[in-house]
This record gives structure tokens, sequence and C-alpha cells, in this order.
């Protein structure tokens, strides 16, 4: 509940997209609600996932196992 990119004036995830992008990765940020309950929070992370695999081509989201 009440997940956050900021605290206050500080970017939580600041420079991590882009240091990543640098290193030659295809970066994607997904956006789900701050405030729901944890189900409505992973269906909407689910959703977005999906559509990314659909437009990247890519197998999976992480090339870590």
């Amino acid at each position: 509940m009440f997940g956050f990119d900021s605290i206050g004036p500080v970017d939580y995830f600041s420079g991590i997209p882009e240091a990543l992008r640098e290193g030659g990765a295809e970066v994607y940020v997904a956006q789900v609600s701050a405030a729901n309950y944890t189900e409505v929070r992973g269906e909407q992370l689910l959703a977005q996932v999906q559509e990314i695999l659909a437009v990247s081509g890519a197998e999976k989201v992480s090339d870590r196992s």
C-alpha cells in the first residue's frame, strides 16, 4: 500500500533507468496504483508486463534467471 516513486523532492529510483539504458538495456518502467490492494496492483503490473512482452517481442522481462 502507498507505493511511491519519490519521497518528497527525492526521486526514489533516481538515475537507475537511465543508467541501465546507457549500459545497453531496454528499460520499461511500470506504473501501478499507489494505494490499492496487492491483488489489484499485481494485476496492473501483470497487464503491463504482458503488453511489454507483446510490443518488444521478448520472451521474458529479465535475463537474470
